[in-house]
């Protein structure tokens, strides 16, 4: 194997390296999933790979913080 074919591999096997750690794996933990109103819900971020957030909590919130809390006032699934 010739230094330039050597050097294409390595560069080839960088590359594929640095593009496999950047899987994402979205996920979230809450700390309830029913309950009397108003029902406060801690969602707790569990996901990999991510360098920024959206929530939209499904009351009208949304967030770009790691970890929010939503409140829901009106009976109904979110």
């Amino acid at each position: 194997m010739n230094l330039y074919t050597r050097k294409f591999l390595l560069f080839f096997i960088l590359i594929f390296a640095a593009m496999e750690s950047k899987a994402l794996t979205a996920n979230f933990t809450e700390d309830y999933l029913s309950g009397c109103s108003p029902l406060v819900v801690h969602f707790t971020n569990t996901s990999t790979g991510a360098t920024s957030y959206y929530w939209d909590l499904g009351n009208g919130t949304t967030s770009s913080l790691t970890d929010v809390s939503g409140s829901y006032i009106t009976p109904g699934t979110y």
